[in-house]
């Protein structure tokens, strides 16, 4: 299963993990350049709640989850069909084929 899938889902999260699965969602490749330090300070929770999240979801630590999720986010960017619901389209105007 995915990164990007289990912190979706959520399952048996603590409340603080759920905090920081929620802000890894919604700040994607701003949580990569973060360190753990600093992913706790904005989450408002600890480096070890971050690291236990981690191991959560299978993964060895912090720097593991920013690999593997830095690859997952490049693979969904160049294999993703989601359409944004809220990307504006243009109407195309097509000529009158009134003749009168």
């Amino acid at each position: 299963m995915s990164i990007m899938t289990q912190l979706e889902f959520e399952l048996e999260f603590s409340e603080s993990e759920k905090e920081i699965a929620r802000y890894i969602l919604n700040h994607g490749d701003d949580v990569l350049s973060m360190s753990v330090k600093e992913l706790a300070k904005n989450t408002y929770t600890s480096p070890a709640t971050i690291v236990r999240l981690c191991k959560k979801i299978g993964l060895e630590g912090y720097n593991d989850f920013k690999i593997k999720y830095s690859a997952e986010l490049q693979y969904d960017l160049h294999h993703s069909n989601r359409i944004d619901v809220n990307f504006p389209f243009e109407k195309k105007r097509y000529p009158s084929n009134d003749l009168s």
